[in-house]
């Protein structure tokens, strides 16, 4: 697991990272089906104004906002 602080550092404290993932560990299924389902924080409307909410546009658009955060992340910083 990498772990990055708000600076872009990686974060090596064996401490937090054992903790990080013994919480994983415990959530389980849980915490990832929660994840995939939540797209509560997205709006996207199509031309008509009428709100998207297929999960797989969904999903796609949450992908590629992460994928463009990594990489500013990576380099544009």
């Amino acid at each position: 697991m990498k772990l990055y602080d708000d600076n872009g550092k990686e974060i090596t404290n064996p401490k937090i990272l054992n903790f990080l993932s013994a919480l994983e560990e415990l959530a389980g299924d849980t915490l990832q089906e929660q994840k995939e389902d939540d797209y509560s924080d997205i709006e996207l409307y199509d031309d008509d104004g009428t709100r998207v909410t297929n999960p797989i546009t969904l999903r796609a658009i949450r992908d590629s906002d992460r994928i463009i955060a990594e990489w500013e992340r990576r380099y544009a910083g």
